[in-house]
Formats: C-alpha cells, structure tokens, sequence
C-alpha cells in the first residue's frame, strides 16, 4: 500500500475508533456505568446495514438508518431494564448490558449476511464512509459542546444530585446518554462495513477498541478520542505492515489493558473520567 493511502487508512480506522469510544464515553459519564453491549451494538449495526446494503440497495443512508435504530434501541433498554436496576448494585446493570451484549451476538450469528470483498480505502463507498464520518463527528462536536442538551448532559455527569435539585430529570438524561451511545456504536458499525471487512470475533474487538479510546482520550475531549483512535489505527497499521495482521484484536486489548493503567494512576492522582 502507498503511503498516502496508508495515511488514509489511518485516519478512516482512528476517526471510526473515535466514533465509538464517543459512545462508549457518552453513556458511561452520564449513567455512571460502561455498557458492557457497546461492542455487539456495533456489531448488531454492521450486519444491519449489509443486509440494508444487500437487500435494499442502500449505502448513502446507512449510517443515520442504523443509528436511529440503534438509538431505539438504546432508550428502551435504558427504560425497561436498566432504570429498573438502577437501585441494586452497580453489577447488576453491567451483568444485564453483557447479557444483552451476549444475545446480540449469537442473534448475528444466526442470521449473519454474507460478507463482501472489503471495497478498499479508495472506492465509492470508502469515500462516502469518511463523509459521513466526517459529519456525524462535526455533529458530535456541536452536540456536546453547543447544545443544550449536552449541557444538560454535562451537568448530570458532573453532579447527579445536584443536576436533579435544579430540575433536571436525571432518568431521562440517562436514557439519552445510553441511546445516544447505543447509536453511535451502530453508526461506527455501519460506516466499518462500507470499506473493509469486518474482523472475526468483532463483538469482542469493538468493545476493548471503545473502551480503550474512550479511557486514553481521558479530559481531551474529541479531540483526545480522535487522538486515541490514531493511536490504536497505527499500531494495527504497523502490525499489517510487519504482516501480522491476525494480531489486530491482541493490539486493542493491549491498548485497553495500557489504559487502564492510565486510568487507575490517574484516579490515584486525583483525575477523574472526562
């Protein structure tokens, strides 16, 4: 490969990788718990729009299809499940997102579509991926630093209780933030599968990537998650290059394991998750 597509490529794999740490962040900082369904939602999302792909003959609406249905998604399982948990121990909701995570897999196990030849990063269909992209980012920016409702979830992230005694429904900005999250992991999904194929056992490599992201870009906001995204982007860069690309899944959770470190030193100094 050419290094100016080399280059692209990079930058195409660290922006999706920050679209899903962004979701992955989002509703951990405004639930106060990772959801551990994160990386199947992506997964759910990427066979969702193959099958849109294949069956109806859609790319341009792709990404926004899959994620206003994963958006749903998100907010009924923050309502019906998750809000009900919310006064047993904090294991109780990690334990029911890992086993919805669980069943989105095996469900995409089963009714799997048949995956086509990866369409490269200079095809069509990879250069609509990097516009979308592109603008769900934009989107992103605006969202959490201009909007009122980043705001508001700003505010219930920051301090819960006082976020209620000033009127806020804490609840509702809970089922925003997970729905939020739920449909930015589709979208990254749906973008993945536009130019490249997407990597055996993918459940269990979009969730250490999110985390990963979301825990290294710490109070760098979105430019600290793109700057993460980059990272784990040209480690795997590296590792194709030394033809090692099987390695791709060690290199997340390597990554992850590396930010944790980060993150459990920064919390002894006093940092908190951004």
């Amino acid at each position: 490969m050419h290094l100016p597509q080399l280059l692209l490529d990079v930058l195409s794999s660290g922006a999706l990788y920050a679209l899903l740490g962004a979701g992955f962040l989002t509703s951990w900082r405004v639930t106060g718990a990772p959801n551990l369904a994160h990386g199947a939602f992506a997964v759910t999302g990427a066979d969702l729009a193959l099958w849109l792909s294949q069956s109806l003959g859609l790319n341009a609406l792709l990404a926004p299809m899959v994620a206003l249905a994963a958006f749903v998604l998100g907010w009924l399982l923050q309502n019906w499940l998750l809000e009900r948990l919310a006064q047993r121990p904090r294991r109780a909701g990690l334990l029911a997102t890992l086993a919805v995570g669980i069943v989105c897999l095996e469900l995409v196990q089963i009714f799997q579509p048949s995956m086509p030849p990866a369409a490269g990063p200079e095809s069509e269909a990879a250069r609509l991926s990097q516009l979308l992209l592109a603008a769900l980012l934009l989107t992103l920016w605006w969202l959490w630093g201009c909007s009122r409702i980043g705001r508001v979830m700003s505010h219930v992230a920051d301090d819960r209780g006082a976020a209620a005694a000033a009127g806020i429904d804490v609840g509702r900005a809970d089922a925003l933030a997970f729905a939020l999250g739920s449909g930015l992991a589709g979208a990254a999904g749906a973008l993945f599968v536009l130019d490249r194929a997407v990597p055996s056992g993918a459940g269990w490599f979009f969730l250490p990537v999110a985390a990963a992201t979301a825990l290294l870009a710490r109070t760098g906001g979105l430019a600290g998650l793109i700057g993460a995204g980059l990272a784990l982007a040209s480690v795997q860069a590296a590792l194709a290059g030394m033809a090692a690309p099987q390695l791709e899944n060690s290199a997340a959770f390597g990554l992850l394991l590396l930010a944790v470190i980060i993150f459990v030193a920064g919390r002894g100094s006093g940092n908190e998750l951004p």
